[in-house]
């Protein structure tokens, strides 16, 4: 009788939105891990969209210029800035772009659905759209 009390109130918490949110968040910092390792720029989409930056179906756009990461036009926030910016860096360093180069990446939207399919187009994109590397 306790293990089916307690087994009933972690079922309840399990269906909670918090929780649902929380599970949601880890899958997604999974996916974005293995697109990024595959050299995926789509990666900082999903991150995004884990961190309320984006919307599910809202258009986007990614600019790395100046050294410095736009999403929709606005740099990124001070909370993310270092993060998001030193992996962008470090993916650009990884594909062999440099780091004073830039880039842009727009879409009429992601649908969660798109990032959950290991085949789907944006889980399988490859670095090639948009790069301008700086003249010497």
């Amino acid at each position: 009788m306790k293990y089916t009390i307690l087994s009933l109130v972690f079922a309840l918490f399990l269906d909670t939105p918090v929780f649902s949110q929380h599970a949601t968040q880890v899958r997604l910092k999974a996916i974005s891990d293995s697109m990024y390792v595959k050299g995926n720029p789509n990666y900082i989409v999903v991150d995004a969209i884990a961190d309320g930056l984006i919307a599910d179906d809202e258009e986007y756009s990614v600019n790395y210029y100046n050294q410095t990461l736009y999403i929709n036009g606005r740099k990124v926030d001070d909370s993310c800035r270092q993060r998001y910016t030193e992996k962008y860096i470090a993916l650009l360093e990884k594909v062999g772009i440099s780091k004073s180069g830039t880039s842009f990446n727009a879409s009429g939207g992601v649908y969660m659905f798109e990032i959950l399919d290991p085949r789907s187009a944006f889980r399988n994109k490859k670095f090639d759209f948009g790069i301008c590397k700086p003249k010497h």
